[in-house]
């Protein structure tokens, strides 16, 4: 299972992250601006909150 963390800045994203791997998920935390086609072969995604969601 793939299941990556889109890293928005807040203080959470890393913790989301870690707990997944710890779960034994292949987990990645990824910009906000990563390019949609790399996106391609995910169970699952994680939008993680921050302090401003005008930034994405």
């Amino acid at each position: 299972m793939k299941i990556y963390v889109v890293y928005n800045y807040g203080q959470y994203n890393h913790l989301i992250h870690r707990t997944l791997r710890d779960l034994g998920v292949e987990t990645k935390l990824i910009e906000n601006t990563t390019p949609v086609e790399e996106l391609r072969d995910l169970n699952g995604l994680v939008i993680g909150g921050g302090p401003s969601l005008e930034r994405t």
